[in-house]
C-alpha cells in the first residue's frame, strides 16, 4: 500500500473509570422499563470493568449464558436487562458513528436483537399508533409520531439538525440545540419498544462524535426515569390549560452528561402542576413528604 500512515484497528484505551461509569449507566437505563440486571450480567461486568475482558466479550458472555439456558427457568425481564446492558457497553465501546436515521435503527436492532415479542419489529418501525399514560402529566399522554410518516419524520429531523456552537466555553446554546433534536426524535418514537434506551445510546454517541468524552453516562446511573420524564415534559403541550413544552429538564440532563454530574431533579419535580390541578389533584411537588412516603 502507500507510504503514508496506515489505518489501525480501533481498540478503546483501557480506563477503569470509563468502564465503571459505562456499566452503571447501562444498568441504570434498564429502570426506564422497570428492569434490573442479574448476576449473569453483574459478574461479567465486574470482569469488564477490571480489564479482564473487552466489551465485545462481555456481550458474548451474556449472550452465551442465555443461549445455553433451556426455555424453562429463564426470567425474561432479567434476560432483557442483562442482554441490553451488555450490548449498550459494547455499542459505547465503539468509535464508529454516522449521524443518520440508519444509525438510530442499527442501535435499536443491536440492543434488542432476539428480545422483541414480534421479531418483525427488531428491524422495522412500528406500524400502529401508540399512547402512554405519564405520571408527570397526571396520566395524560404525549402525542407520538403517526406510524404512516415515521421514516419521513426522522429524515426531516436529522436533516434539519444543526448543533449550535459553543460561545467562549459556554455550551448553553449547544445543549439546547441537541436537546431539541433528541426530544424530536424521541417524540417520533419510531420503534415498537426500546425507544428511550435507543435514544439514550444515540445521544451518548452523538456527544462523543461532537468531541465530548466517551464516558458521558454518569447521569443515567440513577436518573434514567428522570431522563424519560424530561423527554415527556419537552414534548407535551395543552394550550387550554397553559401547559407548554418545557425543555428545562432535558437541557439540564444533557448538561449533566457533559459535565459528569448527577441530575438534580426528582421525578415529582418535573410534574406539570397545571394538569394535576385541572383534575382536582395536588401537584406531586407540592405534596408533603409524609404523603409521598
Amino acid at each position: 500500500m502507500g507510504t503514508g500512515s496506515e489505518y489501525e484497528r480501533y481498540e478503546e484505551p483501557y480506563s477503569h473509570e470509563v468502564r465503571d461509569r459505562r456499566v452503571r449507566g447501562a444498568r441504570g437505563l434498564q429502570a426506564v422499563d422497570g428492569l434490573t440486571t442479574s448476576a449473569a450480567f453483574d459478574e461479567a461486568a465486574e470482569r469488564y470493568v477490571a480489564g479482564d475482558i473487552s466489551a465485545r466479550e462481555l456481550s458474548d458472555i451474556v449472550d452465551d449464558y442465555y443461549d445455553q439456558k433451556v426455555e424453562r427457568g429463564v426470567n425474561r425481564y432479567s434476560q432483557e436487562a442483562d442482554l441490553v446492558s451488555a450490548r449498550i457497553c459494547d455499542a459505547l465501546d465503539s468509535n464508529g458513528f454516522t449521524f443518520s436515521p440508519a444509525t438510530l435503527r442499527a442501535i435499536h436492532g443491536r440492543l434488542f436483537r432476539g428480545l422483541m415479542e414480534e421479531p418483525f419489529y427488531e428491524q422495522h418501525y412500528r406500524d400502529y399508533n401508540i399512547s402512554k399514560r405519564e405520571f408527570v402529566l397526571a396520566r395524560e399522554s404525549v402525542a407520538y409520531g403517526d406510524y404512516a410518516s415515521l421514516e419521513d419524520d426522522l429524515e426531516t429531523a436529522f436533516s434539519e439538525f444543526s448543533p449550535a456552537p459553543a460561545q467562549d466555553g459556554d455550551y448553553t446554546a449547544y445543549i439546547a440545540s441537541v436537546a431539541d433534536f433528541i426530544a424530536r426524535v424521541w417524540q417520533i418514537h419510531p420503534f415498537a419498544e426500546g425507544n428511550t434506551r435507543t435514544v439514550a445510546v444515540f445521544l451518548q454517541q452523538l456527544l462523543h462524535f461532537h468531541g465530548f468524552p466517551q464516558d458521558c453516562s454518569e447521569a443515567f446511573d440513577r436518573s434514567s426515569l428522570q431522563f424519560r420524564n424530561a423527554l415527556v415534559r419537552a414534548n407535551y403541550r395543552n394550550i387550554p390549560l397553559g401547559v407548554e413544552p418545557d425543555p428545562t429538564f432535558l437541557n439540564e440532563f444533557i448538561g449533566c452528561l457533559i459535565a459528569g454530574r448527577p441530575f438534580p431533579y426528582r421525578n415529582r419535580d418535573m410534574a406539570a402542576a397545571e394538569l394535576f390541578r385541572s383534575k382536582g389533584l395536588i401537584p406531586p411537588q407540592e405534596e408533603s413528604p409524609r404523603r409521598l412516603g
